[in-house]
């Protein structure tokens, strides 16, 4: 059961690094347009 509660916290912190990476990514596109 922990392992399955550490591998839960592991994909959310991946996807909201991963939606937080996209969202910087746009942000620095509107500043050079």
């Amino acid at each position: 059961a922990d392992e399955f509660i550490l591998l839960g916290k592991y994909v959310a912190g991946r996807v909201y690094q991963k939606q937080s990476f996209i969202r910087y990514k746009r942000a620095q596109r509107k500043l050079n347009n």
